[in-house]
């Protein structure tokens, strides 16, 4: 045991002969013998699994030294969904104000008989025709150029948002993947999001593929909702 360092009560991940990663399950070294060594793995949903290997297997073991996984309580989850976020909430009040903004600037074109003009080589925009006091008012417009930031989320202090979405972990090996990329039509957008190209089971992780050399989508945010093409 000394040669390989393992420690009883402690946590290792596994990496069988002939298989490329470590596995996700965390294994607890619970019982030495003279020939084998014993450990558990306690998935976050259903039962106990065991495993039993001889000793010239402890040196594919290594180490976990973070904290251990755990379930989040349920209650807590609940309070952060979407339906129940007052950040929601807000985020909607905005998209009002947004639209109003729209309709505003739309009641009356300032564009309409060639009452302004621009030019070529010089920044500024010009009036083509006189207005009265107060008769020309331009409001402030704009398309919205955005991504879909992942809600902000602290677990710990059982605050902000959880959206599964953003949640997916990358992983470098195929057999291991469950999800993949997929768009979902919604109106006119095409928005971005996840589905399960095969049986998940449960107490599953949720992972997606991603090769070694690929850069990494950062996970605050998602591609933006696109127009979806018309048919010919």
């Amino acid at each position: 045991m000394k040669a390989y360092n393992l420690k009883l009560g402690s946590y290792y991940t596994h990496k069988p002969q002939k298989v490329k990663y470590h596995d996700n399950k965390l294994w607890q070294l619970t019982k030495v013998e003279a020939d084998s060594a014993h450990f558990v793995h306690q998935p976050l949903i259903g039962p106990q699994e065991t495993k039993t290997v001889d000793h010239e297997e402890l040196k594919r073991f290594r180490a976990y030294d973070k904290e251990l996984p755990q379930l989040f309580p349920a209650a807590d989850l609940d309070a952060l969904k979407p339906q129940l976020s007052t950040n929601l909430e807000k985020e909607m009040l905005t998209c009002e104000a947004q639209m109003a903004l729209y309709q505003n600037y739309f009641q009356k074109d300032p564009w309409e008989n060639g009452s302004l003009v621009m030019a070529l080589h010089l920044s500024g925009i010009w009036v083509a025709k006189a207005f009265g006091k107060g008769k020309l008012q331009l409001v402030a417009f704009g398309m919205l150029q955005f991504q879909i930031m992942s809600p902000k989320l602290d677990l710990k202090e059982k605050e902000g948002m959880v959206v599964p979405y953003f949640h997916i972990k990358p992983h470098q090996d195929p057999s291991v993947c469950n999800m993949e990329a997929f768009v979902q039509k919604v109106g006119d957008f095409q928005v971005p999001g996840y589905k399960n190209f095969k049986k998940v089971e449960q107490g599953d992780q949720l992972f997606y593929h991603k090769e070694p050399n690929e850069e990494e989508a950062p996970a605050e945010a998602a591609p933006a909702p696109k127009k979806a093409k018309k048919a010919a």
